[in-house]
């Protein structure tokens, strides 16, 4: 993303913290990773820290699957490769993940740090491998259900 990109995200970006604050909202959370990203590609390292603060113990509090991709979209904004690494490892150990995440990590910005790692190729393949033995089961049983 270009430095115009950034400063055009910065504008929604603000738009959505005063609602959020004003409205005393405690919600997508998720974002504020988002956030802090685009303040750190602006230079901005003192106004993304309270963002990837929050980011943190977002992550700390979740217990979905997602948990160990959240992590490592926060190590890869900090720029701390191994340990954004080492939490995309434990993704492939579980199921359920939706395709269209898996095809999107390759592009995420959050996770640029990380995908010039060779491990992170080896990670998403691995992901892919089991979206698509879980897809072949879950079509088995389907089949032998007759519902398809």
């Amino acid at each position: 993303m270009q430095d115009e990109q950034y400063l055009l995200a910065v504008e929604y970006y603000e738009k959505f913290i005063h609602l959020r604050t004003e409205g005393e909202l405690n919600v997508y959370a998720d974002q504020d990773i988002k956030i802090a990203f685009v303040l750190l590609q602006l230079g901005h390292a003192e106004a993304a820290q309270p963002f990837l603060d929050k980011f943190k113990q977002f992550a700390e509090s979740n217990t979905s699957i997602y948990r160990e991709l959240l992590w490592a979209s926060y190590y890869s904004v900090l720029g701390e490769t191994d340990k954004g690494i080492a939490h995309l490892q434990e993704l492939p150990k579980q199921s359920g993940y939706q395709y269209w995440l898996i095809m999107a990590m390759k592009d995420d910005p959050l996770l640029s740090n990380l995908a010039v790692d060779p491990a992170f190729d080896i990670i998403v393949n691995q992901l892919k491998d089991r979206f698509w033995k879980e897809h072949e089961a879950l079509k088995k049983t389907l089949q032998g259900e007759g519902l398809i």
